[in-house]
């Protein structure tokens, strides 16, 4: 009776063995650094694939803001904050040990990252009459951006349950949105005039960064209203890297 608990006890071990390091969970260092800490989950589905997803939240701090200021334009209490998402499958290769996430990887992978800031500008406005208004509106800025591309990495499993996982070089291609909407208390306006008074006023301030608003995208504001919205595609080559540690199992 002794002898078949124990070999059922073996059994247990050598099983629980087998099936080790199919799963951890990881904190990247590099959000850290930023105040966006983020989260990893990684979970075999065969013998050489697994899938990871990344989370990342952006505790709000303060943002430097002082190229959108101008004489004319000031900003105050801008703090800004978002997400990020990341869902990958890797590929493991070379030596890696078959049923584990262990060894270098390949991972193809999507992102998707929102951050943005409110805060109150005031500036006097000169309307086309020549007359001066003192205006206040709330601003949000908004940066939005998705991505896809593939990653290499190393996934080392040192003992039976610390995980560190470098990963190394990632390329691939993002499009950024960045994103301005006004909120005004009024609705007198001509938001197309004041669209522009805040651009020509911007750029006389910022002549070596100014900002570059076509025509075609003035002309799709309202002329009335309480609200100015602003949209830019900035098409961009992706790169990824960095370092998490954590706990397999």
């Amino acid at each position: 009776m002794k002898k078949i608990s124990l070999l059922f006890i073996a059994f247990i071990i050598s099983g629980t063995g087998l099936i080790a390091q199919q799963s951890a969970v990881k904190l990247g260092l590099g959000g850290l650094l930023v105040t966006a800490p983020n989260l990893r989950f990684e979970q075999a589905l065969g013998d050489r694939i697994s899938f990871q997803i990344t989370g990342s939240y952006k505790f709000p701090s303060e943002l430097n803001l002082s190229q959108l200021s101008s004489n004319t334009v000031s900003l105050t209490d801008t703090k800004i904050s978002g997400f990020a998402i990341i869902p990958e499958f890797r590929i493991y290769f070379g030596a890696s040990k078959a049923g584990t996430i262990e060894g270098f990887y390949l991972a193809p992978y999507l992102k998707y990252h929102r951050y943005g800031t409110s805060t109150t500008t005031s500036f006097t406005y000169t309307d086309p009459q020549g007359q001066q208004i003192p205006l206040n509106p709330e601003l949000n800025i908004r940066l939005a951006t998705a991505g896809a591309g593939l990653q290499l990495g190393y996934h080392f499993i040192i003992g039976e349950h610390f995980s560190l996982d470098w990963h190394f070089l990632g390329l691939g291609g993002d499009l950024h949105r960045f994103g301005l909407r006004y909120d005004f208390s009024r609705e007198d306006l001509d938001l197309r005039d004041v669209a522009q008074f805040i651009i020509d006023e911007y750029n006389m301030e910022n002549p070596d960064n100014p900002l570059e608003i076509s025509d075609e995208e003035l002309d799709q504001l309202p002329t009335s209203g309480k609200q100015i919205r602003l949209s830019t595609p900035i098409p961009f080559i992706g790169f990824r890297a960095g370092l998490s540690v954590g706990y397999a199992f």
